[in-house]
């Protein structure tokens, strides 16, 4: 019994040793001086007046961030991470240039256990561009669509143009300023204030740059759709003096929309005057329609393609021919006429032209005898375009006697 408790007494005073032994260690461990850098602690640029005092803007994008050596007891600097800092860097304390400069840093505020080792070559680089500015258009960006059976006119926008600021390098992207809004299920006028972001010319955002004014006020129209007929309207003549008809137009009917006031006087859509004298065949055109103001047309541009289909003037006209023999060699040949008078009809600009050399005119004595006999007027015009009405006389009497 007794040399059981001397065992015991051992174990536990050998337990006591080891366990001072661990605690020993453990608190030479945390007691321990150690460095230890500190990553990606941001930097706050204070004083940003200056730089537009400077006429100049920041080009440089993201954080800017600094690496900070610190030294303590252990548990102090592993306890240490980049937000316990305040860092900034004063623009208002140097002479500022375009291009990159580097603005040394002051550490603010950080954690009191631990020590901030050689801060004096921190700095950040700052990256500063031409500040300027422009004038860009703002434009709507409608999303989705209105009831069935209404559209939508030219929006109201106030202001219908903004300034924007910033440096050089954005700028110039910056094409318009846009505002989105939405139409859907809008049976009638819809009021927006709506915000403004300046974009590309691919209609993606530009960052880094002011919008003067951060709102538009914006007034969209809705409006019932209506169907009206299309007038083609001429003017002035054809050159062939001939005659046309507007076989179609396409579309026949066209929608629109816009006040009542104003469509419910509309029946039909007048095109521009199609000038005639420009036409010398059928042709089809497109012409433009005459679309009121605050009336718009829906589904399809302002245009209308016209068929005109010509057809020339037609007129008569008497000439008076001589008349030829022929087979009449061995024959001399007393007429009791040696002209006719021929009617024809045909296209105006043809008939006018005609002469003694646009037709054959002959009698012919081919199996003829000595005599008198009566022959035949042959006229044939040369131009199947024209057309014989009437030859007179259309026979003429004539006395063959041998050569």
């Amino acid at each position: 019994m007794g040399i059981k408790n001397s065992q015991q007494i051992i174990i536990k005073i050998t337990c006591v040793i080891v366990a001072f032994g661990l605690w020993l260690y453990v608190s030479n461990l945390e007691n321990t001086r150690i460095n230890r850098k500190i990553k990606n602690v941001k930097v706050e640029l204070v004083n940003m007046d200056a730089v537009t005092q400077a006429k100049l803007a920041e080009v440089s994008e993201g954080d800017y961030t600094i690496t900070i050596s610190v030294e303590g007891q252990t548990s102090e600097v592993n306890a240490v991470s980049s937000s316990d800092f305040k860092v900034v860097a004063d623009m208002g304390t140097y002479a500022l240039k375009k291009g990159d400069n580097l603005i040394p840093v002051e550490i603010k505020a950080q954690p009191e256990k631990v020590k901030v080792l050689a801060t004096g070559d921190m700095a950040v680089k700052v990256v500063l561009d031409d500040l300027t500015e422009k004038t860009v258009p703002v434009e709507l960006e409608m999303e989705g669509v209105p009831k069935s059976g209404y559209a939508t006119l030219q929006p109201e926008i106030k202001p219908s143009e903004v300034t924007v600021k910033g440096a050089a390098k954005y700028i110039s992207r910056v094409v318009k300023a846009v505002a989105k809004g939405s139409v859907k299920n809008a049976d009638k006028d819809v009021n927006f204030a709506l915000p403004l972001v300046a974009v590309d010319s691919a209609d993606k955002p530009v960052e880094h740059v002011i919008v003067t004014k951060n709102f538009a006020d914006i007034v969209v129209p809705v409006k019932k759709i209506k169907t009206v007929g299309i007038n083609v309207k001429v003017k002035g003549n054809l050159p062939t003096n001939g005659t046309y008809t507007i076989a179609y137009a396409n579309p026949e009917k066209i929608d629109i929309a816009g006040a009542e006031e104003i469509t419910s006087k509309i029946q039909v859509l007048d095109t521009e005057p199609i000038d005639l004298s420009t036409f010398t065949e059928s042709a089809t055109v497109e012409v433009k329609l005459v679309v009121p103001k605050n009336v718009r047309v829906i589904g399809s541009s302002e245009q209308v393609k016209v068929r005109l289909d010509l057809s020339p003037k037609l007129t008569e006209r008497t000439l008076s021919l001589n008349v030829a023999y022929k087979n009449a060699d061995s024959f001399s040949v007393t007429p009791a006429a040696n002209k006719v008078e021929v009617k024809v009809s045909g296209e105006d600009l043809i008939i006018k032209a005609l002469n003694q050399d646009s037709f054959e005119c002959y009698l012919d004595f081919s199996g003829a005898s000595e005599g008198k006999n009566t022959y035949t007027v042959v006229v044939k015009p040369k131009d199947p375009a024209v057309k014989l009405i009437l030859t007179t006389p259309d026979k003429i009497e004539v006395n063959l006697t041998k050569k």
